[in-house]
């Protein structure tokens, strides 16, 4: 027993799926808009508790923060450039193979 298998009826199969995917999500967002503008309509308020309110202040001032400790940079530069600079071995080995336990 043959079956043909009809490439183009499966690409318009796929083709109308994606279409109702695309309309549903459409419909999704026309319905979060209403939601939204009825919530607007009616005067809805967000009230922040002071834990809320304390941790939005928190993160504001940790992204002012730089990410990288420039004073700290520049003194290991400073010392690189002289030749001032001291590698202890026995730590960096050890820090080797606490990292490698780690894995």
């Amino acid at each position: 027993m043959a079956i043909k298998v009809d490439f183009a009826s499966s690409h318009q199969i796929l083709s109308r799926d994606r279409e109702d995917k695309t309309k549903i999500r459409s419909d999704d967002a026309a319905t979060a808009d209403q939601q939204t503008n009825t919530a607007a309509a009616l005067g809805d308020k967000l009230t922040l508790t002071k834990s809320a309110s304390n941790l939005v202040g928190l993160l504001k001032s940790v992204e002012s923060m730089p990410i990288v400790d420039t004073h700290h940079v520049e003194k290991v530069r400073a010392a690189l450039n002289d030749g001032s600079y001291q590698i202890n071995s026995d730590s960096v080995a050890q820090k080797l193979i606490d990292f490698e336990y780690g894995l």
